[in-house]
Order: structure tokens, then C-alpha cells, then sequence
């Protein structure tokens, strides 16, 4: 068989690894099985949370439901990268393993490492492909934007056809598919805030937002995007999808310059430069994820060493938590932390006032207190998360300080 190893690509459509597995089945006569590992120590680490799971499960239950209509069920299971492989190789012969590359924390690089050195052990061939805009091994900054444009450009995979992944191999249908741990599943943390009010997940949802923003919601995008009270509505929302890969960055971006181009949709001053800003956005977040590609080591190491040893002393653990609590006395800290543990977003503005305030007015280390949002973000993206923090506690050597 061979098998793709689903990660942060919950869709079926504009999937490079899975368009690639079924074509070369038609060559290879090799039998698709869909995989989704649930890693426990994935979940253990500090910027993990039950929120994320939350929205991560609702995704797969969409993602298992497509599968299933091409031919294959998602098959879940719940340990270790190499030992579920270890553990399914006693019920089938894995000859090639299909999946993304995955741009996130050094626990992720160690994971993939762990699973290729399982798969050259065993002769299972793997083909990694790129995500997004991220490349890797990609020694060339100054044509990166060049590249990543190019790969934005190319024309989006098609969703494969019903039944493109129906077999006759017995050892594959008398497979357990695994089951979905619930919500409340002690794996995950810390039980959600009782009135949680997270954004949903599901490819479904996804679309919809998309769809709502282009028609509806984009024309105050620019005007109200810093707005703590209006930028819930005006901005896009699709980042969590983003994170966790119901919708590709290409079919965001193609689908916004299609609707611009479209002759029966003329579009106003506002809703045109909305929508140029989003794709600068989008491109931006492709750069940031790039940053940790290139430097991995800046999850937990200041960008200049110059600010080593700047607050590292003594965490004032009352300031800490007033601030992770929204109970600091400053009013909008207090009101935006609290709508983050209710709602699991903030405006890129009002995080980055979290941020800063934290760094310069209570001197924390943003080592402390980058795992605290990340917790609470539902959209936690570890390129995006740990160059902000960095920029926002003035420790890059290159941004001036910013206290919002």
C-alpha cells in the first residue's frame, strides 16, 4: 500500500500528496490508505490546547466524510509517527508514504525525522511536497518572493473524482478506521472556559467564510481591521483554516483574484484595495513561516543575542498571571485577554498590544508568554507566532521597538 500521512492539509482538494498517490497507483497497482496520527506528546507541549483539538476534530470529521465518499475512510490512530507505521505494517506491506512538508516547532522536525529514519529502515520510499510559499532547502532569500509567486500562480488541484480511492485489498477493509477522541478526551489539557465561543472547523466553514468575505464582509476590511469591536466581522477569519489546511494559501489567493477579474462583479475603492491587502497579507504569512524555516532555532532563542539575559531573571509570576488572566487594571489588556479566552481571536493589533505590554510594561520574557496565546489562539501558526513575539518585545536587532 501506499499511504498518505495527512498533518496541517485536512482537505481532499488542491492536495499535492494525495493527487500524486493516486496517479502513481495507476502505475504502481499500490492500494491508498489516508492516515491521521494523533501524536499524545504533541498535546503535552506548552502551546498545545484543547481548543485546538476542538477545531482540529471537527476538521477531520469533515476530512474522514470526503475520504470516505472517494473510496477510503481516514484511518486514525494514536501514538507515535513511527510506531503506528510499525503497528499497520503488521497487517499490510507499506511501500511509499505521501505527505507535506510541514514548516512549525523543532517538536515537529524531530518527528519527521523520527518518521523518515523509520522509513529508509524499512525501504519505504517517501515523497515530501511543499505546502504553501514555504521552501525548503531554499538557499536563496533573494529569490524567494519569485518562487513563492510562481508557486501561488500555478493552477489549483482538482479534487479526485468519487471512488478514486476504491480497492479490493481484505487486510484494508478488515482495518479498524480508528475512532475521533471526544472533546473532553483527558489527552488534551485543560478543559475550554465554559462559554467558549471558538471558531468552528470543517472545509465547509471555511468556504463559507471566504465566500461571505468576498461578497459581503471585504468592504470594510482595511477601515476596521484594527478594530478590537468590528474586526471579528470584517476581517477574513480563515487563519485557523489556514493552520490547519482545510483550504490551501493558493486556492485563498486564486479565488480572490478571480473574484477581482470577474467582468460581472465591479468593485469598489474599498473592496479593491481590501482585497489587494489581504493578498499582501497572505504573503506575508508565507514570509514569516519561511523565517522559521530558515531558523528554526528562533523558537526559543532571541533573534540578536544582544538581548540575552534582558528578562530572564526572576519571572514576577503576580504580573504574569493578572496578565493571562485579562486582570492586570488596564482596561482594553483586560478586555481583549478576556475576549482571547472566550473567543480564541484577536485583531493582529490588540495581540501585539498583548504583546508589547507584557514585554515593556511588565518586563516578562516572551519565552513566558508566547505559550500562553499560542494556547489560546485557535489559529496558533508557530511561523507567524514566533517572529511577532520576537518583533513585539524589540529582541530581532532589526525592528524599532513598538508599544501599542
Amino acid at each position: 500500500i501506499s499511504i498518505i500521512w495527512f498533518k496541517r492539509d485536512l482537505r481532499i482538494y488542491d492536495h499535492q500528496p494525495l493527487c500524486a498517490a493516486i496517479e502513481a497507483s495507476r502505475t504502481n497497482g499500490q492500494t491508498i490508505l489516508p492516515l491521521f496520527v494523533i501524536e499524545p506528546y504533541y498535546w503535552q507541549i506548552p502551546t498545545s490546547s484543547r481548543r485546538h483539538w476542538v477545531f482540529v476534530r471537527e476538521c477531520l470529521i469533515e476530512l474522514r466524510a470526503a475520504l470516505t465518499s472517494l473510496g477510503q475512510p481516514l484511518v486514525v490512530r494514536i501514538g507515535s509517527g513511527d510506531a503506528v507505521l510499525d503497528e499497520l505494517s503488521q497487517y499490510v506491506s507499506i511501500k511509499t508514504l505521501y505527505a507535506h512538508e510541514e514548516t512549525s516547532q523543532n517538536w515537529s522536525y524531530a518527528r519527521d525525522n523520527n518518521v523518515r529514519a523509520y522509513c529508509d529502515r524499512h525501504q519505504i520510499a517517501v515523497y515530501e511536497t511543499p505546502a504553501n510559499g514555504v521552501a525548503r532547502r531554499f538557499y536563496n532569500r533573494d529569490k524567494w518572493a519569485s518562487m513563492r509567486n510562481k508557486r501561488m500562480s500555478q493552477n489549483r488541484l482538482k479534487q479526485p473524482t468519487a471512488g478514486a480511492l476504491q480497492h479490493e485489498l481484505a487486510a484494508l477493509k478488515a482495518l479498524d478506521n480508528g475512532s475521533l477522541p471526544h472533546n473532553d478526551d483527558p489527552l488534551f489539557g485543560a478543559p475550554l472556559v465554559a462559554h467558549d465561543r471558538t471558531q468552528q472547523g470543517g472545509r465547509r466553514r471555511a468556504i463559507a467564510l471566504l465566500r461571505s468575505f468576498l461578497t459581503e464582509r471585504s468592504e470594510a476590511y482595511v477601515k476596521q481591521l484594527a478594530s478590537p469591536s468590528k474586526g471579528g466581522d470584517s476581517c477574513l477569519r480563515l487563519s485557523p483554516h489556514l493552520a490547519w489546511g482545510t483550504i490551501s494559501s493558493r486556492e485563498v489567493e486564486h479565488s480572490i483574484r478571480n473574484y477581482s477579474k470577474a467582468p460581472d462583479t465591479p468593485l469598489s475603492y474599498a473592496k479593491s484595495r481590501s482585497l489587494k491587502a489581504v493578498l499582501s497579507r497572505l504573503s506575508w504569512r508565507c514570509h514569516f513561516m519561511q523565517k522559521l524555516e530558515d531558523q528554526p532555532e528562533i523558537e526559543s532563542t532571541n533573534m540578536h543575542p544582544l538581548y540575552d539575559g534582558l528578562r530572564e531573571g526572576d519571572v514576577n509570576k503576580t504580573y504574569f498571571e493578572a496578565w493571562a488572566q485579562g486582570r492586570t487594571g488596564y482596561p482594553l489588556i483586560d478586555a481583549c485577554m478576556r475576549c482571547l479566552i472566550v473567543t480564541g481571536w484577536l485583531p493582529f493589533r490588540m495581540r501585539a498590544m498583548l504583546v508589547s505590554f507584557a514585554s515593556y510594561h511588565l518586563w516578562l520574557d516572551w519565552r513566558i508568554t508566547a505559550p500562553h496565546l499560542a494556547k489560546l489562539f485557535t489559529d496558533f501558526e508557530p511561523g507567524i507566532h514566533y517572529s511577532q513575539f520576537q518583533m513585539q518585545s524589540g529582541v530581532t536587532g532589526i525592528n524599532a521597538i513598538r508599544v501599542y
